[in-house]
């Protein structure tokens, strides 16, 4: 991980207007250029969005988005919303808040 600046990234969560009123995109990256799912989201609605990178590949980022309940396990919560496998982050974590 560079330590002088940010130029490593880990998952990073975009959000960007769709052409429909009301509605949203949400995509993912490990880079800095994002990867966007085809649902569209509504405002104004509550969302668990699950984040995960996985350390032990080419460095996947996924997202889950759901509307209701806690998944329990990772095959309980489904097909990501979208992944991509840009980058590997190497084994450091680290959380932007």
């Amino acid at each position: 991980m560079n330590t002088t600046g940010a130029t490593n990234f880990g998952n990073r969560l975009f959000i960007k207007p769709s052409t429909n009123a009301g509605k949203y995109f949400i995509g993912i990256s490990n880079t800095t250029t994002a990867v966007y799912g085809t649902t569209e989201f509504n405002y104004d609605t509550t969302y668990l969005v699950i984040v995960k990178y996985d350390v032990s590949t080419v460095g996947t980022a996924s997202v889950w988005v759901k509307s209701s309940g806690v998944p329990a396990t990772e095959l309980d919560a489904g097909t990501a919303e979208v992944s991509t496998s840009r980058f590997r982050f190497g084994n450091y974590f680290r959380f932007f808040s």
